[in-house]
This record gives C-alpha cells, sequence and structure tokens, in this order.
C-alpha cells in the first residue's frame, strides 16, 4: 500500500511541475506533415532488463503517433520474445526548435515464451504516461530520452501436466505498477 501511494504522490509532483511548461510554451511554427524513423533503447522495471524497438513515426503539426516492433537481445537461447508499441507524443513549444519537450501516452504489447522443459508462455499489455525531451543534433537527425509510468497486465499459460489449474492466469486478472526509462536516436524526413 506504501508503494502505491508513493507512486500516486510521485505522479502529482510531475504533473504540478510540468503544468507550468504546458501553460507557458513558446509557440513556434510547426511542421506539417512528416515522418520519421527511430531507433529507442528502454529499460523496463518489470519484464525485461534492455530492449531496443525500431519505429516508424508519423508528424502532423505539434502531434506524433509512432509504431514500433522491439528486439531483445539480452535473454537466454531458450527464450523468445516479440513485443509492439504504439505511442503518442504532443510536443508543447513545436517540434521544429533545438529542444523540444514532450508528454506522451504508450500501449505495449509483449509476448515471452520459454521453453524448457514443461513451456511457459506470457503475455504483458502495459499502458504508461510520461515525458520526456529531444534535441536537434543537425539536419534531421535528433536525440531523446523519457521516462514513463504506469499499468500493466499479464497472463501465464502453462503445459505443466500437475497443476496446469494452478499455474495458469489470465489477462486483467492482475494488475501492477512499472517504470520505464528510455533513450532514442531519431532520423526525420
Amino acid at each position: 500500500m506504501k508503494m502505491y501511494r508513493t507512486l500516486l504522490h510521485s505522479c502529482l509532483f510531475v504533473v504540478v511541475v510540468l503544468f507550468p511548461c504546458i501553460g507557458h510554451a513558446k509557440q513556434t511554427n510547426t511542421l506539417d506533415k512528416k515522418f520519421s524513423i527511430s531507433l529507442n533503447s528502454s529499460y523496463n522495471t518489470e519484464v525485461t532488463p534492455y530492449r531496443l524497438t525500431l519505429c516508424g513515426s508519423y508528424y502532423f503539426k505539434k502531434h506524433q503517433l509512432a509504431l514500433g516492433v522491439g528486439f531483445h537481445p539480452f535473454f537466454e537461447k531458450n527464450e523468445r520474445v516479440i513485443s509492439g508499441e504504439l505511442h503518442y507524443k504532443y510536443f508543447m513549444n513545436g517540434m521544429d526548435t533545438k529542444f523540444s519537450m514532450y508528454v506522451m501516452a504508450s500501449l505495449l504489447y509483449m509476448n515471452r515464451l520459454r521453453s524448457n522443459y514443461h513451456p511457459v508462455s506470457y503475455n504483458y499489455l502495459f499502458l504508461q504516461g510520461g515525458y520526456g525531451f529531444q534535441v536537434r543534433a543537425f539536419g534531421g537527425l535528433y536525440l531523446g530520452t523519457s521516462v514513463s509510468a504506469g499499468t500493466f497486465t499479464n497472463s501465464r499459460e502453462s503445459e505443466h501436466p500437475l497443476n496446469n489449474d494452478y499455474d495458469n492466469k489470465s489477462l486483467f486478472e492482475h494488475f501492477g505498477i512499472h517504470l520505464e526509462l528510455q533513450a532514442n536516436i531519431r532520423f526525420r524526413f
């Protein structure tokens, strides 16, 4: 219970700190319609220690919508992980400045299969929100970072013959909280 209260206080603190930034964001000329490709590296506190994601993004004025596929390089040879992500970002002072801040919302899906003596499959669904910034290095190259927190649910399916009913659980039966840190390099064209 104390952990939930601490997370709630942290989220309220972030909202209070970011609210003046949203209200006083400098209005600049914004891009019309653009596309980009990015490579994101992220650290998720719940499932994977490290994930690489290749994303394609569509920009419209101060909004960005990104769709990506995740790669998980640091798993054991008897595991397979597949993931997909959908991100929405709102750039408060536009995207064509040297330093751009944004707020974001993300939906992530992850499937993890452990192929040991009795295979076990896990499905994770994450819903999170956060904030970040990006810096224009030169031309269409951008470097950025973000932090987000949210909730997740997972399911587990086991093929163990003795305690199959005990091991299995369905999606939305259990909820938890997590934190994700992300760094990215983006090329906009």
